[in-house]
């Protein structure tokens, strides 16, 4: 984490202007259902897509990529997370109950097409 604070930092301006609420829509507060897990989901690859862009462009194809990787693996814990709560609370498996928007975390560019759900560790 600390090698990708200088590229967060240089970046940060742009990230903040150009990503986050004012591209991808208001943060609200995340609401504990599969509807609210989805909704969240769907701002968070809004939100990835762009930082990835303003990464890549700020510091550069390796560090800027890393950088995002970060990121990305931190998002799917906390959405893996969420789903094992979810699946355990509804005694239901985490493939019966993940929103599609939510499964598109774990796919290459996001793409839900060709992708199975694989959760993180």
């Amino acid at each position: 984490m600390i090698a990708n604070l200088p590229c967060w930092n240089q970046a940060s301006g742009l990230l903040k202007r150009h990503c986050g609420g004012s591209r991808c829509g208001p943060y609200k507060e995340l609401e504990v259902s599969l509807l609210g897990f989805s909704n969240r989901c769907r701002t968070l690859v809004c939100d990835l897509t762009c930082t990835r862009a303003v990464l890549m462009r700020e510091c550069g194809p390796p560090i800027g990529i890393r950088a995002y990787k970060f990121l990305l693996d931190y998002t799917r814990i906390q959405v893996t997370s969420w789903m094992k709560d979810t699946a355990f609370t509804s005694r239901k498996q985490i493939s019966q109950i993940i929103p599609r928007s939510c499964s598109r975390l774990f796919c290459d560019r996001f793409d839900a097409t060709n992708c199975t759900y694989t959760p993180s560790n």
